[in-house]
């Protein structure tokens, strides 16, 4: 194979590959393994096809800084042979062990400070409701055919698979129908309306936040406290502010004491009661730049929701990632979780190998009653004046940290399904440290670190 570059040409030696099975019948086959072809032939002339970038030399870098006051190296046509290829399918770091993302949050009912109905806004509140995010769980599980061709698109490295025939439509209709019924689970009974009132109905029902907090930063305690005194602030903001002081003091001699570096947090300052804390807003907005230094929090509330997220291993089948959501999420169910989950497949935002499961589960078992039209949990009977719900259930409990059951559970499960295959990484518990395995640690690079270094750019 030869490629020209300029005046010199460059010589390959590309190794016969034997194709896979039986000979392409149809031209789309034929073009298929060629795009697979192409691909593999741009892996080993890797550093050629970085020819269109390079990274600024001292003497080309003008005069613009960054925000840490560092020169901006923007990347200029250039080519170089001494940049590695990056197009690669294994991991920076690679091992045939590795640590899985396994991610658990837990959802609790959100509140604002408020009285007679009215309402304090301004908080860091979740960015989702159980509802909304069984939503999003539930339709990031089916492959449309826009999203199914973007995947096909990174899949066989080409602009347009449906023009170049690249697939077969009708085929490809079929394999999306497939995994569509294998990329979801659940045993919450009843139609996607019921299961998302499941949720709805936790939210409703469990215990609301009976505190609330005001915060603020230790690093503006100083000019907390000449804003105070210049705006005449209320008489009961200045106590708030010697809670500040304390916690700036503790802070800076537990940082003496530990030899480290004085740091500042948003500290808090002040509780009460949702209508007190309502009160303590409402007068500040008559200052304007001291609210806006001052934030709220909710104290502890009911548990409505608990969320897992799970890194599948690069090489499964769709049935065996299958299998892996099933398992687990059985694990859940016999446990008395109502469990909803989705095998979510990579997007356009992300790599191609971000196969990876969601789960939302409610931790109480719970039956719907027909005759009443709701939940077992949320039905309510009045009885000595107070309001008793005779039919809801214990919530599930765990012995020891329940984390460190969940992800055990799904490292096994992982593994069980990888069936000691050599090509399918082993997820290991722990650390790397702990299981023996040595690897230098890795910095999170960003996303526009990543972006400079796809487009050529040294980072």
């Amino acid at each position: 194979m030869r490629y020209g570059f300029g005046t010199f040409t460059i010589c390959f030696m590309v190794q016969k590959r034997e194709t896979d099975g039986d000979l392409p019948l149809y031209q789309h086959q034929l073009e298929a393994i060629l795009a697979r072809r192409r691909f593999l032939d741009q892996e080993a002339i890797g550093a050629f096809h970085r020819c269109g970038l390079r990274s600024l030399q001292k003497s080309d870098v003008s005069g613009s800084t960054s925000r840490k006051g560092k020169p901006i190296s923007t990347p200029r046509a250039g080519f170089d042979l001494c940049i590695p290829s990056p197009l690669i399918k294994r991991d920076r770091q690679s091992s045939a062990k590795r640590i899985p993302h396994f991610d658990i949050k837990t959802i609790t009912a959100q509140e604002q400070p408020s009285k007679a109905g009215r309402t304090q806004h301004g908080s860091k509140q979740g960015s989702m409701t159980g509802s909304e995010h069984f939503n999003y769980v539930r339709s990031g599980a089916y492959l449309t055919i826009s999203s199914h061709l973007d995947y096909l698109r990174r899949q066989h490295d080409c602009e347009s698979p449906g023009q170049s025939l690249d697939v077969d439509m009708l085929d490809e209709q079929v394999v999306r129908a497939e995994q569509n019924a294998l990329a979801y689970f659940t045993n919450i009974p009843g139609d996607v309306a019921r299961q998302r009132s499941l949720f709805e109905a936790a939210e409703r029902i469990d215990a609301k936040p009976k505190t609330f907090y005001l915060k603020a930063s230790t690093a503006k305690l100083a000019y907390l406290k000449q804003l105070a005194v210049q705006r005449d602030a209320p008489d009961w903001f200045f106590p708030m502010l010697e809670q500040l002081r304390k916690a700036k003091q503790d802070a800076d001699e537990t940082a003496r004491n530990c030899r480290k570096e004085q740091w500042d947090y948003h500290a808090q300052i002040a509780s009460g009661s949702a209508e007190q804390v309502y009160d303590w807003l409402s007068d500040l907005e008559a200052y304007p730049d001291l609210k806006a230094e001052v934030e709220w929090e909710q104290g502890r509330a009911g548990r409505s929701q608990i969320r897992f997220v799970g890194e599948l291993p690069q090489g499964l089948s769709p049935s065996e990632r299958h299998q892996i959501l099933t398992m687990f999420c059985g694990t859940l169910a016999a446990d008395g979780m109502m469990v909803a989950a989705a095998i979510h497949q990579p997007d356009r935002t992300n790599d191609k190998r971000n196969f990876h499961i969601h789960v939302d589960a409610y931790d109480r078992p719970a039956q719907w009653l027909e005759e009443h039209d709701c939940w077992d949990f949320e039905h309510c009977v009045r009885k000595n004046g107070k309001n008793t719900y005779p039919l809801r259930q214990r919530k599930v409990r765990y012995p020891g940290q329940s984390a460190i059951i969940f992800r055990q559970r799904f490292i096994d499960i992982v593994n069980q399904v990888r069936a000691g295959r050599k090509e399918i990484a082993e997820y290991l518990p722990g650390t790397y440290a702990e299981n023996g395995v040595e690897l230098t640690p890795l910095e999170h690079m960003g996303s526009r670190a990543i972006g400079l270094e796809k487009r050529g750019a040294i980072t």
